[in-house]
């Protein structure tokens, strides 16, 4: 009696299993990786992507999930502060590798305060002055949150029609050089670089900051030099 009582159950058992494999939604090849082309959008404006919420998550957050970033340092232009960034070198994303460039949200004097007090400037790509800050002021950026957002893939040349599907049409597509666009969707937050000759660049801010359907170059993109 046991042995029988012990057969149905395995059966059932089994049977169960069944029932819930082939009652489940196959998903898409990248449903579940974080992926810079899935993008949430909050009630109070802000935007979700690779696990950044602009505006709420901050750079302690950035470290507890992927380890000090490789480069913390002041953008200027004419001795004028106008950025800082955090640079974090191929963050894990499941199989994706993918550089993060985080624009944290810090005040005008506060820009101001850490440009007296740095050090070590060096040039960049762009004619901005890089400034390497105190170790005092990187610590005063750890609860800083995270404003704009650069995204840059370890993986480069997929096709154009790969981004359309995911993306839909872009708002906005400006020609940048002979073989870049930009693509511009002010509703998603984001203005993606479709490059044919390198990577694809990610750019997030909140939807709400576009203006004219256009979102302005607020990132550098050389944190790694």
């Amino acid at each position: 009696m046991k042995k029988l009582a012990a057969l149905i159950l395995v059966t059932a058992l089994i049977l169960g299993i069944a029932f819930w494999f082939a009652t489940q939604k196959p998903q898409d090849d990248d449903a579940a990786v974080e992926a810079p082309w899935h993008i949430s959008l909050h009630e109070d404006g802000s935007l979700e992507a690779l696990g950044i919420r602009l505006g709420h998550t901050t750079l302690q957050d950035m470290i507890d999930r992927h380890g000090l970033p490789d480069s913390i340092a002041l953008f200027a232009d004419a001795r004028q502060a106008s950025s800082v960034e955090a640079y974090f070198r191929n963050a894990k994303f499941g199989p994706l590798s993918i550089s993060l460039v985080l624009t944290l949200d810090v005040t005008r004097d506060e820009l101001d305060g850490m440009l007296d007090r740095s050090g070590g400037q060096l040039g960049t790509k762009t004619g901005a002055s890089k400034f390497i800050l105190s170790e005092d002021d990187q610590n005063a950026l750890l609860d800083k949150t995270v404003a704009y957002l650069t995204a840059i893939p370890a993986y480069s040349s997929l096709e154009a029609d790969y981004f359309r599907e995911r993306l839909g049409e872009p708002n906005l597509s400006l020609q940048v050089s002979e073989s870049a666009q930009n693509w511009v969707y002010p509703k998603l937050g984001l203005t993606l670089l479709i490059d044919e000759e390198g990577k694809e660049v990610f750019q997030y801010r909140n939807p709400g900051e576009f203006t004219d359907g256009a979102a302005a170059p607020v990132i550098n993109t050389d944190l790694s030099e």
